[in-house]
Formats: structure tokens, sequence, C-alpha cells
């Protein structure tokens, strides 16, 4: 998980851009700062990502709830992890129960507007398929082997997860305040 990408030679983990010049990266100090940091979100983004998991969100088209439930979810752990502004805008879709597919929009500003982090992601996910396949329930997170199993653990929600990494942004604010 986390632990084994800090676990990486520095040079291995940080690419820079030809074009960039001295001021456009962080410092070696910070960046291992940052991965000390993300390597401690270990154990919270594996409860994260075991949450996001139960969460069934299979997508109507296969007869599935949707994704209320887990946006509805998400909206309140990003407020609690500091992101200020969290922005639905929601898309008409007859097939669900509301009547409407939820899309949010977090935004973490940091100092320079002129650069952009994205992380992008859906929340959506296929059924489950035969059970009888399945060794554990899909919707009850299982880690093994320093894996996470479960239905959507590997259908992007590791990119949801990832929210969890810039919680880090979040609480060493100052150091990457000139760096995003």
């Amino acid at each position: 998980m986390w632990g084994r990408f800090a676990n990486r030679p520095f040079e291995k983990r940080v690419a820079r851009n030809k074009n960039q010049t001295q001021g456009d990266h962080m410092d070696k100090e910070n960046i291992e700062i940052l991965f000390t940091k993300i390597s401690g979100l270990e154990e919270e983004s594996v409860d994260l990502m075991k949450k996001l998991i139960a969460i069934n969100s299979v997508g109507p088209a296969s007869d599935g709830p949707g994704e209320q439930e887990k946006a509805d979810f998400l909206k309140n752990y990003l407020g609690q992890v500091g992101f200020k502004q969290v922005s639905s805008y929601p898309a008409p879709d007859d097939r669900v129960a509301n009547g409407e597919h939820p899309n949010l929009v977090a935004v973490l500003p940091g100092k320079n507007s002129e650069k952009t982090l994205w992380i992008l992601s859906h929340t959506d996910i296929v059924p489950a398929g035969d059970l009888s396949k399945w060794e554990t329930d899909p919707f009850d997170p299982v880690v093994k082997d320093g894996k996470i199993f479960g239905r959507g653990s590997e259908d992007n929600h590791q990119g949801t997860v990832a929210i969890s990494a810039l919680e880090g942004y979040v609480i060493f604010q100052p150091i990457f305040l000139n760096n995003l």
C-alpha cells in the first residue's frame, strides 16, 4: 500500500519535467515530508476504501441503486478532512430513486492559481456477478496479504481514496502553498 511507495528511492518517486525551473518543484526535504505523511495515512486510506466498498453503488443500468449514498458519504468525508468547497452538480437520471445522478467537485485552493492538480474518479461499480465465485461477501471488504478485496476496490475507488492523500496537503499546507 502507501508504505511500499514511500520505501522506494527518492529518485524513483520524483520525476522532474525537463522544462521545470528550480523554483517550480519542491525540495527533497519537503517531498520526503509529504511521502512520510502519505505513508502515515495508510490505515486511514484502507479504512476509507473499506467504507466505500461497503456502499453498494452498482449503476442503474445494471439494476443497482446508483451512487447517491456513496456521493453523500464522500461529501461528508471531504468536509471533515478540510475541503472547504464541495459542490454538487446532479444530472437528471430517471433510472434512480431520487431522479438524479450525483457529481461532486471538491476544491482545495493553493497559492498559485495557475497550477491545478486534478484527481478524477467515479463511484459507480459493476455488479458483483456470480456470488459463488467470491470467497467473501463482495460488499464486506477484507484485507489480506496487503491487498483489499471487495467490489469496487479495483473499479476506480483507488482514485477516490487518493483524496485521503490530499489530507496531507491540508495538514501540511504551509509546506505546499508555494508549490501547488
